[in-house]
């Protein structure tokens, strides 16, 4: 029983996990295709604040956001143990795929960094047409790749 009881927990947090980042892209390219300027460029606009300063910004609460998340999930996931219904290692297991997961999702947004970088094609100008998705920190299918939090607002 507590092994059918680990194995739906486990499912349930891999479809949330999907879940999530599936949400997120489908925000990126919503926010993508109905404007042509990023929310930190209209924010730096409208406050009159520095790009840099708006961007630097949002990476901190992205970032801070993201810590929040992970203890939150590793309270659950320790519950969860001490409920009976994972093992301490099972929830390792989680936590390690979690964070292999997240290494994948960097190493597509740097690949497709690179690939934008070294395409030649401009972007920027053809953001203009409502094509979006490929616009600078852009990963593959939305900002952040899908990663979801304030990050993917900038």
């Amino acid at each position: 029983m507590k092994n059918d009881n680990s194995k739906r927990l486990i499912a349930s947090l891999a479809i949330a996990t999907v879940l999530v980042g599936a949400g997120a892209i489908a925000a990126g390219n919503i926010l993508a295709a109905t404007t042509n300027k990023t929310v930190s460029d209209r924010l730096s606009e409208k406050l009159g604040i520095d790009k840099t300063k708006v961007n630097t910004a949002f990476d901190q609460i992205h970032s801070e956001r993201q810590e929040e998340m992970k203890t939150e999930m590793s309270s659950k996931l320790d519950k969860a143990a001490t409920d009976g219904v994972i093992t301490s290692d099972q929830k390792q297991q989680i936590l390690d795929k979690h964070i292999e997961l997240q290494k994948q999702r960097e190493e597509q947004r740097t690949a497709m960094e690179k690939w934008r970088t070294e395409s030649g094609i401009d972007f920027d100008k053809l953001s203009e047409y409502g094509i979006g998705g490929f616009g600078k920190g852009m990963g593959m299918g939305g900002p952040r790749g899908g990663h979801g939090g304030m990050g993917m607002m900038r």
